[in-house]
């Protein structure tokens, strides 16, 4: 996985949880966790049951 805010590299070590079910009544997942570099959040959202598979996690992108 790649760090949004400084592009490094690293290995996910993703937190999750359970926000709701979407209006497809599927659970709808937040996952996080800090840049082990740059000290950054790095959030994404995630529709199904959680898992450690990363690609499917759409990452949110903070805008300064």
């Amino acid at each position: 996985m790649k760090c949004p805010t400084c592009d490094i590299s690293f290995f996910p070590d993703l937190q999750f949880s359970a926000i709701g079910q979407n209006g497809k009544g599927h659970y709808v997942y937040v996952y996080y966790q800090m840049c082990p570099e740059c000290n950054e959040p790095i959030i994404g959202i995630k529709e199904g049951a959680p898992s450690d598979n990363v690609e499917d996690i759409i990452l949110l992108i903070i805008c300064r």
